[in-house]
């Protein structure tokens, strides 16, 4: 015996999606860990709000500021809203979670909650109408049932929720390469007012956004692997040149393209901070 460690071997579990959800949340899944190699990480930006519910403590804790040293910390429930800047979690929250993912700008028709609102922020699930009690209600369901009894409270969320048709539009605009300018035009919207209406709904502008997206397509194939030719990624991802691409992937990021290393090449918004 050499007393080492038990190799690390999450479980990840994704739940389908049912029809009357599917406008608004993109993924439920259910994660356990019984340890980690490391003891923090750093999570890339996304724009998408997501609930999360720790099974195994009644907390959720993360880190910001420079160098992620400033500590926060709510109770085991809460929503992160869309982001466009890193912050740092504590794989010890890890342990035995569940969490929805939402469409960018689904948060807020089934929470309650404009998508501004949530913006940038960690909100404890208990601040949201009609959601207290959910982690208790979590606990106490049956083994294997817990996202099954997920499902079922967020599908009483659903009548008289709806996603803004513009806001969906310019969604799936904007994920392909188009300009805000010609998304505008195209909904007969000034530029002011898609930036007013979207804002509301996802949480980011539609600028921010869309270098978001454009930053992701990097993360996914660098998350694969490194790419024979950095240049012609830059291209093929929207950006100038490569120089281009390494200043926004910096600024979304905190590293450099070759300083990423990404958990697992399916996890690729969680990077390793320090060693345990």
């Amino acid at each position: 015996m050499t007393g080492a460690p038990p190799p690390f071997e999450p479980t990840f579990v994704l739940r389908p999606v049912p029809a009357p959800l599917k406008p608004f949340v993109a993924a439920m899944w259910g994660f356990a860990a019984s340890d980690f190699p490391h003891t923090r990480e750093r999570v890339l930006p996304v724009a998408r709000a997501q609930l999360l519910v720790n099974l195994e403590a009644d907390a959720l804790h993360w880190f910001g500021g420079p160098a992620f040293r400033d500590a926060h910390r709510i109770g085991g429930a809460g929503v992160s809203g869309a982001y466009d800047r890193p912050f740092a979690i504590d794989t010890g929250d890890q342990r035995r979670i569940v969490g929805v993912v939402f469409h960018p700008g689904g948060a807020g028709p089934l929470l309650g909650v404009p998508g501004a609102e949530l913006a940038g922020a960690h909100v404890p699930l208990d601040a949201l109408p009609g959601a207290r009690h959910l982690r208790q209600r979590l606990l106490e369901a049956p083994r294997g049932q817990v996202l099954a009894r997920l499902e079922a409270w967020l599908l009483t969320r659903v009548p008289g929720a709806a996603v803004d048709p513009a806001v969906g539009f310019a969604l799936k605009r904007l994920d392909r390469g188009a300009t805000v300018r010609d998304v505008a035009r195209a909904l007969d919207y000034s530029p002011r007012r898609l930036r007013r209406h979207f804002a509301a709904a996802v949480g980011l502008n539609p600028k921010r956004y869309a270098g978001l997206a454009r930053f992701h397509r990097v993360v996914r194939r660098v998350a694969a692997g490194a790419p024979d030719s950095w240049a012609d990624l830059a291209l093929d991802a929207g950006y100038v040149d490569q120089a281009h691409l390494v200043r926004d992937f910096r600024a979304f990021s905190g590293l450099t393209p070759t300083q990423y290393r990404p958990r697992a090449p399916d996890e690729p918004n969680h990077v390793p901070l320090d060693e345990a």
